[in-house]
């Protein structure tokens, strides 16, 4: 109960984004949002600037959505481990999406808007282990996003299941998508600050997200999807270890005797 309680004070005197990761958030929000919305700008051949604009704002609302969802999971996360999360857009990765989108005509998204930094809340890691940022905390950290993301795909899914709508179902969509490049090692990716901390954890996280992606993409009970999915990725984290790690470790602890 007193970790809550100091969890809350923390998120209502820290929780805050700067001007400058405002800023870096619109104008991720803005670009991801048009990338996504590229094909639905007309009906058929044909142009058509309001049915394409309202797309475009449906966008605006689930990328924002999904972005803020995701990064508020990965500061409120850091809080509790007394550290502060700041974004920082790529803008080479948005970049990157604008010219998929272009040149596939809207058929592939690149979701990789940017990532976090973790720094030190003075005073506020007293007791921690290594009281240093370490690669293992800002793995585990990072991977707060990316279960946020499957979170918001589990809400929709519910909505969906009450009342079908086809903005509830581009949020599963992106959702699904913005989870899979999530996880990649791809810097500055969530998946690239799990890979350096742990390969032990995205041996796990990687196979648990992407057998999550593909069965709720299967359209199965979403409680089922989640368990299947936690399932394979302990079996594959079972698996790497026995392959590639067990020999590792049996060597380095034979080093330290």
């Amino acid at each position: 109960m007193g970790e809550f309680v100091d969890l809350l004070d923390k998120i209502k005197k820290y929780y805050r984004f700067s001007p400058k990761e405002i800023l870096g958030f619109l104008v991720s929000v803005l670009v991801i949002a048009f990338v996504i919305s590229f094909r639905e700008w007309g009906r058929g051949a044909d142009v058509d600037v309001g049915y394409g604009l309202l797309n475009f704002l449906n966008a605006i609302l689930i990328v924002a959505l999904s972005m803020l969802v995701h990064y508020s999971a990965q500061k409120i996360a850091a809080l509790h481990a007394g550290l502060r999360a700041e974004y920082h857009v790529w803008t080479l990765g948005l970049l990157i999406a604008l010219v998929f989108a272009f040149v596939s005509k809207g058929s592939i998204w690149f979701i990789i808007p940017g990532g976090v930094l973790f720094h030190h809340l003075t005073g506020h890691r007293i007791g921690w282990f290594r009281y240093e940022i370490n690669y293992f905390a800002v793995g585990l950290l990072s991977l707060w996003g990316i279960v946020s993301s499957i979170f918001l795909i589990i809400f929709f899914r519910v909505v969906e299941n009450f009342a079908a709508s086809p903005l509830a179902t581009k949020a599963i969509v992106f959702n699904l998508v913005y989870a899979v490049y999530s996880i990649l090692p791809i810097p500055p990716a969530d998946g690239n600050k799990i890979f350096f901390g742990s390969r032990m954890l995205y041996a796990f996280s990687l196979f648990a997200v992407l057998s999550a992606a593909a069965l709720l993409w299967a359209d199965i009970n979403v409680w089922l999807a989640i368990f299947g999915s936690l399932v394979i990725g302990f079996v594959c984290w079972l698996l790497y270890y026995v392959l590639w790690e067990k020999d590792q470790w049996q060597g380095s602890y034979a080093k330290m005797k």
